[in-house]
Formats: structure tokens, C-alpha cells, sequence
């Protein structure tokens, strides 16, 4: 990746993810040695540096925002907004000083628990950007996708509809059909799908393809969500993720063999192959909310010192990922993951601060259905 300054060590990133614990200290002692640690952290920061924080200080507001408004229906988005005394400073110095108001009022600690915890996060997303530049990212991606159309893709496409039903249960894809009207039963839900198909010049195999860089607010996340499993949490192998969705198992089979060849003959490393198409175990087994029915290829390969996530589903099972009322879909899954003690809702989000326990069945089953609401379908 860019050969730059290096802002903080892998060991210094590490140090302050671990200490989010401070974001709750309440005595002077504590804060003392939190603002300490902090400003020990970037003491040897330039002007320049402290400028890109300053920007990756907006950026970590608006992304906290947009994850309240993702898993939160509206009536507790006002408990968890931000303390508006304190998103007005935009010096990184300053914020952490901020930290050091005493007292014992919901302000000030408030004040406190958002000086360090914004503060934290958008130093680890500017580190994250300077190590690799977002715009790097696009333009990776961008050169793989343009060698993926040149050596895999005809020059024809095909506009697919599919009808699909769910079940009226947890709302699974039970049948499925291309370019046939389906008549659903008086409990199923009915979807009517346009997925315009690239072709693979070689088999024929029919793909909706996209693509997607990981954005600096979600590599946060899943550098904590690594750490609790006891990974290396910078170690990320999707940056830079591509989508395939085939009409049936056969044609997403054939292309993951494709996907491999190709990257076999523009000198592409496969580091690793998991398919869980026919059935099986979950695609993630070290996560107890990974979903069996969550079913995909997933190829991580390595290509000029970058990695690179291929993800290859069916029709039938992208569908489900999207309406499922289950961890089979992906909307679900995250949240189940953020919802435990340890997780990063609890973390982000503590009662004793907002106000909002986010541990309590009553909050946690709004939640749930909030997500459900935004598959289109309510229970």
C-alpha cells in the first residue's frame, strides 16, 4: 500500500482500540491518564496531520449518525445524538482536552464520554486513510474490475426479471422464477426483481456483478469485531469486494472456477475458497450469528500486493439476504452482532449515557423490528 508517514503503529492502533474503556471513566485520576495516553498518541503530529483528523472528525459524525438511523427507529435517535458543545471543536488537541470536565451532571458527562469516543474513532480512521487512501481503494478496484470485464465478459448482457416468493414465516425464498409471473398464496410475499446480467464469454454463465470499497467508518467496526475473536483486527481481507449473483448454483459455481482461473493467469495468489452454495455449515463459523442459509462463494485473492473479496450467490440467495427475518439477512446479521454485551452498540451507545439499553429485550425487539421494516415487510 502507500508508502507514507506513519501516523500510529499497528501496536499503538491496537493500544487505543482497547481503550475504549476509558470512554467511561469518571474519575479525575482516569481521565487524567486517558488524555495523557491520547496525547502522548500524536505528539509528534504536524499540522497537516492534525487537518486530516479535523476532516476525519465530520466524517466520524456523519457515519455515527447514519449507523443510529440504520439500526434505531427514529423516536431514540434524539437520546443518542451527539453534545453539540462539544462536535463544534474540531482541533483533535482540543477534544481531548475536553475530556478532563469534571462533574457529575448528564452534560459533562456526556461531554466526556463523546470528547474521547468521536475523538478516538476518527483518529483511527485517519490513520486507516493515510495508511490506505480511500481514492487508492476506488482506483485498485477500478483496475481489477476493467481486467475482470476485459479477459471474462462478452460484449452482450441480458436483463433478467426474476419473481420470487418468500415464505410468510421468515420470509426465505421458496420459489423463483425468470421471466415468469409468479402468483403468490395469501400469506406469501411476492418480489419482482430487474438484475441486468453480464455474460461470461466463455460458458455463457449469467451474472449481476457490483462492487463496493469498505469505507473507513466500517473498517473500524470490523477491526473490533476481529480483535473479539481473537484475529489480528488489521489484517481485513475485504477492502475492495466484488458481488456476483447467478440465476442458479450450476452458473455461480462455474463462475467462481472462471473468477479462479482468471486470477490464475494475471498472477493472482488465491489465498482461500469457501463454498457453501449446496448447504452446510455457516459461511463465517467463528460467528455464532452467521446464518447457515447465508449462502455464497466467497474467494479472497491477492493481486499486486493487494487483496481482493470476490462473493459469488444465487439469485434465490441474494433475495433472501435482503428480506429474510433471520441472520440470513445481512441488515439482521450486523445488527445481531452489535447487540451483545461486548458489542459495538453497547459500546457506542451505553445506557449511562444515552439513557437507551440497548440491552433490554423491549429495546432490542424494537430494533429488530426497525430492521424487519426496512426489508419492506413487517411482521
Amino acid at each position: 500500500m502507500s508508502e507514507k508517514k506513519e501516523l500510529l503503529t499497528e501496536e499503538q492502533r491496537l493500544g487505543l482500540l482497547l481503550r475504549r474503556y476509558d470512554w467511561l471513566a469518571e474519575s479525575k485520576e482516569q481521565l487524567e491518564d486517558a488524555v495523557d495516553y491520547r496525547r502522548e498518541l500524536i505528539s509528534s503530529w504536524t499540522k497537516e496531520d492534525h487537518a486530516g483528523a479535523s476532516l476525519a472528525l465530520r466524517e466520524t459524525y456523519r457515519a455515527l449518525r447514519e449507523f443510529v438511523a440504520r439500526f434505531f427507529p427514529k423516536p431514540f435517535w434524539q437520546s443518542l445524538d451527539m453534545e453539540s458543545g462539544i462536535e463544534g471543536v474540531h482541533s483533535i488537541e482540543e477534544r481531548y482536552k475536553r475530556a478532563l470536565t469534571y462533574g457529575y451532571g448528564s452534560v459533562q458527562r456526556r461531554g466526556r464520554h463523546e470528547s474521547l469516543k468521536v475523538t478516538d474513532i476518527a483518529v483511527d480512521m485517519m490513520v486507516e486513510e493515510r495508511r490506505y487512501p480511500y481514492a487508492e481503494k476506488n482506483a485498485d478496484l477500478n483496475a481489477m474490475m476493467d481486467l475482470v470485464v476485459e479477459r471474462l465478459f462478452d460484449k452482450r448482457s441480458e436483463d433478467l426479471t426474476v419473481d420470487s416468493l418468500h415464505d410468510d414465516r421468515v420470509h426465505h425464498v421458496v420459489e423463483l422464477a425468470i421471466d415468469k409471473e409468479l402468483v403468490p398464496s395469501i400469506a406469501q410475499m411476492h418480489m419482482r426483481t430487474e438484475y441486468p446480467c453480464r455474460i461470461f464469454a466463455r460458458g455463457g454463465m449469467r451474472a449481476f456483478t457490483d462492487k463496493r470499497v469498505k469505507d473507513p467508518f466500517r473498517v473500524f467496526l470490523k477491526q473490533w469485531s476481529r480483535h473479539a475473536k481473537g484475529k489480528n483486527p488489521f489484517d481485513l481481507t475485504d477492502h475492495l469486494g466484488f458481488r456476483f449473483v447467478c440465476p442458479d448454483i450450476e452458473e455461480a459455481e462455474a463462475v467462481g472456477e472462471s473468477l479462479q482461473d482468471f486470477l490464475e493467469n494475471i498472477e493472482g495468489v488465491v489465498e482461500s475458497v469457501e463454498n457453501n452454495l449446496r448447504g452446510g455449515g455457516p459461511a463465517d463459523a467463528t460467528n455464532l450469528f452467521s446464518s447457515p442459509d447465508h449462502r455464497m462463494i466467497k474467494i479472497v485473492a491477492r493481486w499486486k500486493g493487494k487483496r481482493y473479496e470476490f462473493q459469488i450467490m444465487t439469485f434465490e440467495g441474494h433475495l433472501t439476504s435482503q428480506y429474510a427475518s433471520d441472520t440470513a439477512n445481512h441488515l439482521l446479521y450486523e445488527l445481531m452482532c452489535s447487540l451483545p454485551k461486548d458489542g459495538a452498540i453497547v459500546w457506542l451507545f451505553p445506557a449511562s449515557i444515552t439513557g437507551v439499553n440497548t440491552l433490554t429485550r423491549d429495546v432490542q425487539r424494537k430494533m429488530y423490528r426497525y430492521a424487519c421494516r426496512q426489508g419492506e415487510w413487517d411482521d
